[in-house]
């Protein structure tokens, strides 16, 4: 295809992801201002690309993502896909992300166009070569500079890929243990925060009183925060109702992670999986 040129990778260097050795070795091919991470099963609409460059110059950002439509034909796509956003947003809010100075850097790894330059002034991915959460970690790299990013939501570029519940399962556990830092206390927080906001709630509508009301209130409060997304999707509100059950998936593939990590995986992705240095063990 005219203007494509298409690099033969190599198997990654002991120390490197995948994905940031693909990027690495296409990086030597880039001679252009502006740069394109698409992951393959992303689609982008006629003019999106365009539209990503014209808000990055006109508001002279550094970095500009989108977390892509997730596909959503199964069941358990249907379930647990917006979910994922819903809690991704909790753990960056995509306001803080965009806003300077904020300590919370965010992006969507699948689709990010940012300053070519940038690259070098950060590092490089070489920087960052060993990083499972790679996009936030790129994100958090330029953010340092003082240079603002921004991450949204759209339609306009959507995923193709079709996940089994399996996938969706090393999904979530591929990154959710190193997003607690590998640390027992915050695993043991986030268990308590996800049993007293999903769980518990759920359980006091059966209990009278006082505790009836408060239980209502709480069921009320999250299940009007997830259906914004739900909104967003084009989901039925009545899934708000399943969103303790999904919780409570999310919070097991948390666990699911922890337990990888501490057998001497810290990452699981693609049939490939990445061990600890420490763990004696190769891949």
């Amino acid at each position: 295809m005219e203007g494509i040129t298409i690099v033969n990778g190599t198997a990654p260097p002991e120390g490197w992801s995948g994905k940031l050795w693909a990027l690495e070795q296409g990086l030597a091919h880039v001679h252009t201002p502006l740069i394109l991470l698409l992951d393959a099963d992303i689609e982008l609409k006629a003019g999106m690309l365009a539209a990503l460059a014209g808000k990055l110059r006109r508001e002279r950002l550094a970095m500009v993502s989108l977390m892509a439509a997730p596909n959503m034909v199964r069941v358990w796509e249907k379930a647990l896909m917006p979910a994922f956003v819903y809690f991704f947003k909790l753990v960056y809010p995509f306001s803080l992300s965009n806003r300077p100075g904020s300590g919370v850097a965010a992006a969507a790894g699948g689709c990010v166009l940012l300053e070519t330059r940038m690259l070098p002034e950060t590092g490089g991915f070489a920087a960052i070569r060993s990083a499972i959460i790679d996009d936030c970690t790129l994100a958090a790299r330029i953010k340092s500079l003082d240079r603002p990013i921004w991450i949204g939501l759209t339609h306009a570029a959507m995923s193709r890929r079709s996940s089994s519940l399996a996938d969706l399962g090393n999904m979530v556990a591929r990154t959710a243990f190193t997003q607690l830092h590998y640390s027992l206390m915050l695993l043991i927080g986030c268990t308590v925060a996800f049993v007293t906001i999903f769980g518990l709630p759920v359980a006091g509508l059966f209990l009278p009183g006082r505790a009836f009301f408060l239980s209502l209130a709480i069921v009320v409060a999250m299940s009007t925060s997830y259906l914004p997304i739900l909104r967003f999707y084009a989901r039925s509100p009545l899934w708000v109702l399943a969103l303790p059950l999904i919780a409570g998936w999310y919070l097991a593939m948390t666990w699911l992670s922890a337990f990888r990590y501490w057998h001497g995986e810290r990452s699981r992705w693609k049939g490939r999986s990445y061990m600890r240095p420490d763990s004696g063990r190769v891949v």
